[in-house]
């Protein structure tokens, strides 16, 4: 055969694909298949017991801030003025913003985590939450709170009778430190709120993701309703 000496033709270009693209086609990744039965329980159990384990410190903090007022005691009773009262809701106060603070920790990592668990995920936080709250104010006044206190709100909204008897285990010159009792419910809302404002921030930096294509081999679920002639 004789070389003519041209090169050979470019191969062809490959057809193009008219029409819209596909929803397939995208730069996110395929989106976590869900959880089983078993994952769900053990997420759980861990957000209950994170709650817990994190009430510890957070009611060591709570009392340190709180900083119960004291007065001690006299002939003439005692001397409790409004800047003490405000101490006393300071209790309540310092409780909101730790629970807000690490409320909002908590939902932020849980959902981080719980992104496969649904339903569950939320569950979880609100009930973490709420163990947190409830052994935080515990804490607080079991371990790290007075070892006699005195409830000052309702010592003075007492009778005098009343108020005899409260007082009936202490004696001239004792100085009483107030309870680290919450005056409100308001404390204990606190913790769920920010845990629910941590998890719609933590659900918002999710990595965007698409469902997966339904594979050729794969029979469609009308098909597979259709009853065989």
């Amino acid at each position: 055969m004789t070389d003519t000496g041209q090169p050979p033709p470019p191969p062809a270009a490959a057809p193009v694909p008219s029409g819209p693209p596909s929803p397939f086609d995208t730069q996110y990744p395929v989106e976590e298949p869900p959880s089983t039965g078993t994952q769900r329980l053990v997420y759980a159990g861990v957000c209950v017991a994170a709650g817990l384990v994190l009430a510890f410190p957070a009611a060591w903090v709570w009392t340190l801030l709180a900083d119960p007022p004291s007065a001690k005691l006299s002939a003439t009773g005692l001397s409790f003025g409004e800047t003490s009262f405000d101490q006393v809701t300071s209790i309540t106060l310092w409780f909101v913003v730790i629970g807000l603070v690490l409320g909002v920790a908590m939902g932020l990592v849980a959902s981080f985590f719980g992104r496969r668990h649904g339903l569950v995920a939320v569950l979880a936080i609100l009930v973490m939450s709420w163990v947190a709250a409830s052994m935080t104010s515990w804490f607080g006044i079991h371990v790290f709170g007075p070892d006699h206190p005195v409830d000052f709100i309702a010592l003075f909204n007492a009778s005098t009778k009343e108020r005899t008897r409260m007082l009936a285990d202490f004696e001239q010159g004792d100085l009483l430190v107030s309870s680290v009792r919450l005056t409100s419910p308001i404390g204990l809302v606190a913790w769920p709120l920010g845990a629910m404002l941590g998890a719609l921030a933590g659900v918002s930096l999710w990595p965007r993701s698409h469902k997966a294509p339904r594979s050729a081999d794969e029979p469609s679920q009308m098909s597979a309703q259709m009853p065989s002639s």
